[in-house]
């Protein structure tokens, strides 16, 4: 199984999946063997593959809690070592399951000169250094390709430059799949999944939800960021553009499930709207007396757009496109109408966007943008956050001189406008 000897058969010029099984999917050795099945077909189609296997479900659960049993205090270094032996026991029954159905397959482990995943940082939760993967993937793991060998390489868990064990978070043999897609240009990264597509809502939450056949990758990035539990978010860091991601499951072909392209961006700063009004309503008890579905009306009935809103029980703040003739309209419907006590009108603003999927990587972002703004003096007439974006409202004068900040303040090269 380990033995590499060269062959006439050479997948330089296929097409390469990276396929990755998640821990929900390689529940018994019956589903092993399908996983396999499934690898086989994709092969005899004619692609090549690489194999990205997590640990059997439960076995990490109870990895950590029988090593926080013994010792509650054991360090992150020990604890990774640990909470490894999952993914690599894994990566071994892959391998025999392949080997067991006639196909050539190698497991890749960390104590191996051939693993590829070098990382940095944390312990538990590591980043990937992608050049020097990227340059190990292409030494060791693209010649197996070329011999016809389908390799299994552990999700989730790295090694640092000093030859010590890393993992990737929780979720991160999503992560793995993203990272060695990238290093190896694959034609797509295929997650298989005990759920096969990606949904319009949770199908074990909501009623009639519908299978969604394509998204795109900020699309799904965002769901990743609320909450979704369909692709690590942590994932799309490392994934470059033109590598199409797909999730699919045991009883669908390699090839169905959701298709997700395009791209999603690191970190870019862009004026998304040039010409924004702030409007205000104030009152007592707007969060409960239909003023938020008033305001909304009212704005729509003057042909404006809303663009971002916040409120409390005293105040509602709405950014709209549309200028005076909305707030004529708005001040009509609530004042005049009895959901607030009065409105007021500021106009000349512009809407300045920060979205990537940086931003819920790391923590800090907001303090990062807006501090240079508060020194240099430039007013901040609203924020909101959602998902992977920041939007600022600023005064027109001042986005020139905004965007020079927050550009140096994030290091972003090429700022948009």
């Amino acid at each position: 199984m380990t033995a590499f000897i060269e062959d006439e058969k050479s997948s330089s010029s296929n097409p390469i999946l990276v396929v990755k099984f998640g821990g929900s999917v390689l529940t018994n050795g019956q589903n092993a063997k399908k996983a396999a099945e499934m690898l086989k077909k994709a092969y005899d189609r004619g692609f090549s593959l690489v194999v990205v296997v997590s640990a059997m479900k439960g076995v990490t659960d109870q990895l950590l809690t029988t090593t926080k049993a013994t010792n509650p205090n054991v360090p992150d270094e020990l604890l990774a070592e640990i909470l490894s032996m999952g993914e690599r026991t894994s990566a071994r029954l892959m391998a025999a399951t392949l080997s067991g159905l006639g196909l050539k397959t190698t497991f890749i482990d960390p104590d191996q000169e051939s693993w590829p995943i070098i990382s940095y940082g944390k312990y538990l939760d590591a980043e990937v250094d992608m050049k020097e993967t990227t340059e190990r993937v292409r030494k060791y793991i693209l010649p197996l390709l070329k011999k016809g060998y389908i390799p299994v390489i552990c999700g989730f868990v790295a090694k640092n430059k000093e030859g010590k064990i890393q993992t990737l978070g929780r979720g991160g043999s999503d992560t793995t799949a993203a990272v060695l897609g990238s290093a190896l240009k694959a034609k797509e990264v295929v997650l298989v999944k005990d759920v096969g597509a990606a949904f319009s809502a949770d199908p074990k939450r909501a009623k009639g939800a519908e299978i969604l056949e394509e998204l795109d990758m900020e699309e799904a990035l965002l769901l990743s960021l609320s909450g979704s539990k369909l692709i690590h978010a942590k994932a799309f860091k490392y994934l470059d553009e033109g590598v199409k991601l797909r999730i699919t499951s045991l009883s669908l072909d390699i090839e169905g499930g959701t298709i997700i392209e395009g791209t999603a961006p690191l970190l870019k700063v862009e004026v998304t709207d040039p010409d924004i009004s702030m409007i205000t309503v104030v009152g007592k008890g707007l969060a409960s007396n239909g003023a938020l579905t008033c305001l909304a009306e009212a704005i729509k009935k003057a042909n404006g757009l809303l663009k971002s809103i916040s409120m409390d029980d005293r105040a509602i703040i709405a950014y709209v496109e549309g200028g005076k003739d909305v707030y004529d309209k708005v001040h009509e419907m609530a004042v005049k109408g009895g959901i607030g006590k009065a409105t007021s009108y500021f106009d000349n603003l512009a809407e300045v966007t920060v979205k990537g999927k940086a931003l819920e990587m790391a923590p800090g972002y907001i303090q990062k943008i807006t501090e240079p703004l508060g020194r240099a003096g430039i007013n901040i007439y609203g924020l909101t956050t959602i998902a992977s974006s920041i939007k600022l409202y600023l005064a027109k004068k001042d986005i020139d001189k905004a965007l020079k900040l927050i550009k140096e303040s994030l290091g972003i090269e090429e700022v948009k406008r």
